[in-house]
């Protein structure tokens, strides 16, 4: 797999890192064409969400979803992906910290802290592992905010 390093979006609010399939894992997406898993960490506004009837937390979050690249002539490039059905084909996403307010120091820090782990998120995601994904950033969560408590 190629890891590409967290970059930031347009938005300020969002680091995104796309890691490419290999020809294997893309056969297992075969209903789709899945070329990428991007992986965000990103700060949210929270609220209420109107579709579940919830309210969503505010603060900072790692967002895994199952994507398609494709280039158009040329230099353009078009993503493409599923916002409903099953797990699989949709992602998700672990909260890291809830916070009142956005920080963009604290955003660089939790995109620092996640990076290393990108390939291990990307793999459990094309397995179809929630476990996996969720024991990973629980862990690095808990040791990060452990540690700003001491």
């Amino acid at each position: 797999m190629n890891q590409l390093k967290f970059k930031p979006r347009r938005d300020g609010r969002t680091f995104s890192a796309y890691v490419s399939l290999s020809d294997d894992q893309r056969a297992a997406w075969s209903d789709r064409k899945i070329t990428h898993v991007r992986i965000d960490v990103e700060y949210t506004k929270g609220g209420i969400n109107y579709f579940s009837g919830s309210t969503n937390r505010r603060g900072y979050r790692v967002l895994t979803r199952p994507v398609s690249i494709s280039t158009i002539e040329g230099d353009v490039c078009s993503e493409s992906f599923s916002i409903m059905g099953s797990q699989k084909n949709c992602g998700g996403f672990v909260m890291l910290e809830e916070v009142p307010r956005f920080n963009k120091r604290r955003l660089c820090q939790w995109a620092a802290v996640i990076e290393p782990i990108v390939p291990a998120l990307s793999n459990a995601v094309v397995a179809d592992n929630r476990h996996a994904l969720l024991e990973q950033v629980t862990a690095i969560r808990d040791r990060v905010l452990n540690k700003a408590a001491l």
